[in-house]
């Protein structure tokens, strides 16, 4: 949300021609776009560097039905985090 409204204020700033909405006269389609576009890049690099970290993946090995209960971790990774380069 922070990267969203920085990137979104400068790119208004920079770029900003279209208005928006008339409740807001300072938001502009531009500043929108671009505080958008540096969402989708940031949450990119965060997922790709959480799932290059062992400590962030846990394949639960028993989903416990109990509120409160605790869950296990299998040792070995899913097929589906396998990275096939």
């Amino acid at each position: 949300m922070i990267i969203n409204d920085i990137f979104a204020y400068f790119s208004g700033k920079t770029f900003g021609r279209t208005k928006l909405i008339s409740l807001s006269p300072n938001k502009t389609l531009e500043g929108f776009f671009g505080g958008a576009l540096a969402n989708f890049i940031f949450t990119y690099f965060v997922v790709e560097w959480a799932f290059s970290k062992q400590d962030y993946i846990c394949m639960i090995d028993k989903v416990p039905m109990a509120p409160y209960a605790p869950y296990y971790c299998s040792d070995t990774l899913s097929a589906a985090y396998i990275n096939y380069e």
